[in-house]
């Protein structure tokens, strides 16, 4: 697995490349160079200036590259690099799998439609802490924090 690092309008040097080998370590993703490369684009994401976050496209491209989107805010910005790491696990490890055309996906092997998800999500934000996958991200986030900066 590889990582290639836009920072967009982003100037601070942040060492992605430290965090996402030792993450890839910790995630036992490691080994799976064959699977994907990982694009990170380090930049203000739109409608959430100063707030902290990240997204993830879950679906691979044609050419095996998936897309991470982290926000630039300082305090966030590990814990939301870790938490978006656990749904490459996820995807590296097809424990999560999306269709092509971003239709269905598979959870463990249970079937959910996207876009009831994604409604549902964006209605009420306890449902989606809830989601089994975000439920992982969320509960492993500042613990592989903490293990990142431990290892720094």
């Amino acid at each position: 697995m590889k990582l290639e690092i836009n920072n967009g309008t982003f100037q601070q040097n942040i060492d992605f490349s430290r965090w996402f080998f030792i993450l890839c370590k910790e995630l036992n993703i490691e080994h799976k160079n064959a699977i994907v490369d990982l694009t990170l684009k380090h930049d203000e994401m739109p409608g959430r200036t100063g707030l902290a976050g990240g997204s993830f496209c879950p679906v691979p491209t044609a050419d095996r590259r998936l897309f991470m989107l982290i926000n630039t805010n300082q305090e966030e910005m590990l814990p939301s690099f870790c938490h978006e790491m656990v749904h490459v696990k996820q995807v590296v490890t097809g424990e999560n799998v999306v269709s092509q055309n971003s239709i269905m996906g598979s959870w463990h092997g249970k079937l959910y439609e996207i876009a009831v998800v994604e409604f549902l999500s964006k209605l009420d934000y306890e449902f989606y802490r809830t989601l089994p996958w975000e439920k992982e991200a969320f509960d492993k986030m500042h613990i592989l924090a903490e293990l990142v900066r431990r290892q720094m």
